[in-house]
């Protein structure tokens, strides 16, 4: 005999835009790249999305590419000791973790694809959120570089490390010779062979 269900079963794609439509006892399958389907329940997400609002974050979208990111780190990156942190001087999420429990834990920054990125924002995010993570308990945060975590809205996350002094590119590139001519003049100059 089958039990009828009051609790209506949708299944969503992650979709940030789409957001607002969820509720509690809905059922999401968040689709990975690898071509698996994780199957997450609403409530437990809602539960994290309520964390990441008590962090201080307000923007929606950025709260479900956090949760995506985290679930990613954490679940399909294998990554240990996977925190929501919250730089209220940039008004953004980010996500520390750590590859070993001995490891100094990496800054994660989750961006949607939908988003035009800035580089300069960029560099001034990694220099505000190392510096964010110096004063806190995280003493030794892997801070010379920034990982942008990068969510489609397919919830496929790219990984992409931000060093330190990126620049955006104004102008027409240089061409191959004159990057050669440049790299010619940067190295030392060797004595001259004599002829004796």
């Amino acid at each position: 005999e089958k039990q009828s269900s009051s609790r209506s079963q949708a299944y969503f794609r992650f979709n940030p835009d789409s957001a607002r439509s969820w509720k509690h006892d809905q059922r999401l399958t968040l689709n990975c790249h690898h071509g698996r389907s994780s199957l997450f329940t609403c409530t437990g997400m809602a539960d994290e999305l309520h964390k990441l609002r008590a962090l201080g974050c307000e923007d929606e979208s950025l709260c479900f590419a956090a949760y995506r990111v985290f679930i990613y780190l954490q679940q399909e990156k294998g990554l240990t000791d996977v925190r929501y942190q919250y730089a209220a001087d940039v008004r953004t999420l980010y996500l520390t973790a750590k590859r070993e429990a001995t490891a100094p834990p990496e800054i994660y920054l989750p961006v949607l694809s939908t988003v035009d990125l800035d580089l300069g924002q960029l560099d001034h995010f990694r220099t505000t959120i190392a510096s964010t993570s110096r004063d806190g308990e995280n003493d030794a945060v892997a801070a010379e570089s920034l990982i942008l975590a990068i969510c489609d809205p397919s919830s496929t996350v790219l990984l992409y490390r931000l060093t330190s002094g990126i620049k955006s590119i104004s102008g027409k590139l240089p061409s191959r010779g004159q990057l050669l001519r440049q790299k010619q003049l940067q190295k030392p100059s060797k004595g001259a062979p004599s002829n004796s």
